[in-house]
């Protein structure tokens, strides 16, 4: 069985440059021209035939045999921050920075196509290369979704994270609910308005909206029992121009984050009723609306450990225990999940002493050395799982599936 963890040391340097690359061309949500450009020259160079997709993404297919079939995901946008990280290869566009790390996601992707391609011959099935766009406004699997060529058996995926507590290189595997749903949800409270020395000719929506959030808020501490409970933050709110002129409108928005999908959906009812009971007794109009939304992202559980097992087989050290892991950000791989059986690992990147930042901030960086052992993963994970899922496999008896 081929050992990917060996290769890959050799592929370092080139998926380096290709991080390299990226981190200094950052674009967002579904706008990836450059970085569309790049992703299919590097697959041609070797020597696959990629495919620019309508939503802005890029495919690539490995090996001669339809079934089974795995489909290897990357995503591609960055965000919109000034970057303040000191690299050599900062973000030469102001305003935009991978500072989730999606630069290393499509570098570990890529470096894997290339192992995979040198070994096309020995794969048991199919390989879909897959970069999305639009991420980090979970927007971008939906869109990719619809423009697969065929149904895969089994999606998976790597993020890496920054650590200040565990060895460079590590790989964390969860079992089940990983990453907590996300909705961003609006309020648009509208009245009336009036001066300020005569608020009875008008309808101020600056107290209605004050009070829906602060019950949104009230049913998040007092409803949901606190052990499975997820965060509910209001995060904007804008209302008025000046002191002594009642505006007619007032709007803010928030995140809600939950684990359990059952929970979500009562807590949507609850705000929906919430908006409507405040709105009418105020006299103003209040709508709600959830502007985008992704669900949890469940693991699931048996093909976990065996991407577990693979990845121990092969890497022979770092790779952390399934565990129960509650994470309250969110991915909109959770969507592939839905359509298929998915598994996401972390790649653990251990930050500079003293200089540790959590992702999505300006001052983030990430540890080069490592993204050689992703690439492996990447590549590990579909030759193994197609060898033991292939109908030869299936038909050997004494191979335990």
């Amino acid at each position: 069985m081929m050992n990917y963890f060996e290769e890959a040391q050799r592929h370092a340097a080139w998926i380096i440059a290709q991080r390299h690359f990226f981190h200094r061309h950052p674009e967002l949500g579904f706008e990836l021209p450059k970085t569309q450009a790049h992703l299919c020259e590097a697959l041609r160079e070797i020597g696959l035939t990629p495919r620019q997709l309508k939503c802005g993404g890029v495919l690539a297919e490995l090996g001669g045999r339809e079934k089974p079939c795995i489909l290897l995901r990357a995503d591609m946008d960055a965000l919109p921050l000034t970057e303040c990280s000191g690299v050599p290869f900062a973000s030469e566009h102001p305003g935009m920075m991978h500072a989730c790390g999606h630069d290393t996601h499509m570098a570990m992707l890529l470096g894997a196509a290339a192992m995979l391609k040198q070994h096309e011959a020995e794969l048991q099935g199919k390989v879909l290369i897959c970069f999305q766009p639009a991420e980090e406004i979970m927007r971008g699997a939906e869109a990719l979704l619809q423009e697969l060529p065929t149904e895969p058996d089994f999606a998976f995926a790597l993020h890496i994270f920054p650590t200040d507590t565990h060895e460079s290189g590590t790989f964390v595997c969860p079992e089940g609910g990983y990453m907590s749903s996300s909705d961003v949800f609006a309020v648009t409270v509208t009245g009336k308005s009036a001066h300020g020395s005569t608020p009875n000719q008008g309808r101020n929506p600056l107290y209605p909206a004050m009070e829906i959030a602060q019950a949104f808020i009230a049913m998040m501490n007092n409803e949901k029992d606190p052990r499975t409970a997820g965060a509910l933050s209001v995060c904007a709110f804008h209302c008025g121009e000046t002191h002594n002129i009642i505006p007619n409108s007032c709007w803010f928005k928030g995140t809600l984050r939950m684990m359990d999908e059952q929970e979500r959906r009562e807590l949507h009812t609850r705000m929906r009723e919430t908006v409507a009971f405040i709105g009418k007794a105020h006299r103003v109009d209040a709508e709600l609306v959830f502007e985008a939304s992704v669900p949890s992202l469940f693991n699931d559980p048996k093909l976990a450990r065996k991407a577990q097992e693979y990845l121990e087989r092969a890497a022979g050290r770092g790779v952390g225990p399934l565990e129960e892991k509650r994470n309250m950000v969110s991915e909109d791989f959770a969507l592939f999940g839905q359509r298929m059986p998915a598994v996401m690992f972390e790649l653990l990147s251990r930050s500079p002493e003293n200089a540790h930042y959590p992702g999505h901030n300006p001052r983030v960086t990430f540890d080069d050395s490592i993204l050689h052992r992703g690439a492996a993963a990447y590549a590990q994970v579909a030759q193994d799982y197609l060898s033991e899922y292939c109908p030869a496999a299936k038909e050997n008896k004494s191979y335990a599936l």
